[in-house]
């Protein structure tokens, strides 16, 4: 399943992630967690979503989640 970009807005909103940046059709986006177990909460709501290729990774402050 290919959510639209307003749908991952929306979404990403509703898990309280910042600093994220959306690009094509929303099957690529980019969110900050301030720490590693938030990343994987979300990665785990995603999941529940029917979204895949998700990678959890540090960065300066936070761990960034894409997918």
């Amino acid at each position: 399943m290919k959510p639209e970009v307003g749908e991952v807005r929306a979404w990403m909103a509703d898990q309280g992630l910042d600093g994220a940046v959306l690009a094509g059709s929303g099957s690529a986006w980019v969110g900050h967690c301030p720490e590693a177990r938030e990343a994987e909460r979300v990665e785990a709501a995603a999941r529940l979503q029917g979204w895949r290729a998700w990678t959890v990774r540090p960065v300066e402050g936070g761990w960034a989640e894409q997918a």
